[in-house]
């Protein structure tokens, strides 16, 4: 914010005054705004938890917000999507002609750098090639 304020050439000295301001009218509100790029990122670009809570620090969103925020995510649908993608990949990778053990590793690298855990990983995994 102080950013934007220096780019719109407020003064210096005001910064704070406008900035305590929008925090006390709720136009600036860092949960609901977590909450708001969990779902995003979760529902429409289908990231993980870690990849997501890693953006939101980067953004100086505090620990707690981003805690309130990941409760809004179902743990059956988290793990679905985490399946869907796995399985998306596998028949991608499937006619490529890749083996069992080179087709499992390349999953395993998609699935963690779309931020899902690994513990999450390999359940679907098992899953995945026992139902195969």
């Amino acid at each position: 914010m102080q950013q934007k304020l220096l780019l719109w050439n407020v003064p210096s000295e005001c910064h704070d005054e406008i900035i305590n301001i929008l925090i006390t009218e709720n136009f600036i509100n860092t949960e609901r705004f977590a909450k708001a790029f969990v779902h995003d990122k979760f529902v429409l670009d289908k990231w993980g938890k870690q990849k997501i809570a890693y953006q939101l620090y980067n953004l100086a969103i505090p620990e707690a917000d981003i805690q309130e925020a990941f409760k809004t995510i179902d743990d059956n649908q988290y793990f679905s999507v985490c399946q869907n993608l796995a399985l998306k990949k596998y028949h991608s990778l499937r006619q490529k002609k890749y083996t069992e053990q080179k087709i499992k590793a390349n999953i395993i690298r998609y699935l963690l750098s779309k931020g899902f855990e690994y513990e999450i990983i390999n359940q679907v995994m098992e899953k995945l090639f026992n139902n195969l």
